[in-house]
């Protein structure tokens, strides 16, 4: 069902003999464990924390609760009410919801059914992604397409021949010559404030391009 992403792959930080800091998703506290550590018990909560990497190939439900890193392969599917994970590489399907504490990367096209959450996210050239469910980052780098609304706390890059559709909220925003933003854009002033809806945010509407619409419902990953 799974098991370990090889070496050459891994973009896990090295282990150097220090203390690791670790945080409970299940009660929200921190703990300190050592390094070489291959999973911990949480102090507060009792919950069993993982931190091997994982790989799934095939069809699977099961569940991803780790602090090492997660790799869906082209036949892969994942299947989880909330994936836990440091780096995730998505190369084949996902549905339900997951959260990476660094970075997400795409290598594939298609519907992706499921909400994502991540310090970073990174939507290469050959990658066409669309997402029915808010996307949430600090910052996201797009060099092919993504239709999806997005609530960044950093900014978000569009490099050349990149395209962003959908309703966009950022602190700041990179346009390269040829990258597109289809949409409206609210650039605010700092982080946003879930429990403040009152903070101040300067809207700038954007003027939308017409051309073909790619119909994502038709490429499922």
């Amino acid at each position: 069902m799974h098991d370990r992403i090889p070496h050459k792959i891994q973009l896990a930080y090295k282990q150097t003999g220090d203390n690791r800091t670790v945080h409970c998703y299940k009660c929200g506290s921190f703990h300190e464990v050592s390094s070489c550590a291959s999973s911990s018990i949480c102090p507060a909560c009792g919950c069993h924390i993982d931190f091997k990497d994982i790989r799934i190939n095939n069809r699977s439900s099961c569940l991803v609760d780790t602090r090492g890193d997660l790799l869906i392969e082209k036949n892969g599917y994942l299947f989880c009410a909330k994936a836990i994970c440091k780096n995730a590489y998505l190369y084949g399907s996902l549905s339900g919801s997951l959260f990476c504490e660094q970075n997400l990367t795409f290598a594939s096209s298609g519907l992706v059914a499921a909400k994502l959450t991540a310090h970073s996210i990174e939507i290469p050239p050959d990658s066409r992604i669309a997402c029915p469910f808010p996307i949430h980052a600090h910052n996201i780098s797009v060099h092919g397409f993504l239709r999806a609304n997005l609530v960044i706390d950093g900014t978000i890059n569009i490099f050349k021949k990149g395209i962003v559709e959908g309703s966009v909220t950022a602190r700041g925003i990179n346009v390269d010559p040829g990258g597109e933003l289809i949409g409206q854009l609210e650039i605010a002033p700092g982080k946003p404030k879930k429990t403040d809806p009152s903070a101040e945010v300067a809207t700038a509407p954007l003027r939308v391009t017409r051309r073909p619409r790619w119909d994502a419902t038709k490429r499922v990953l």
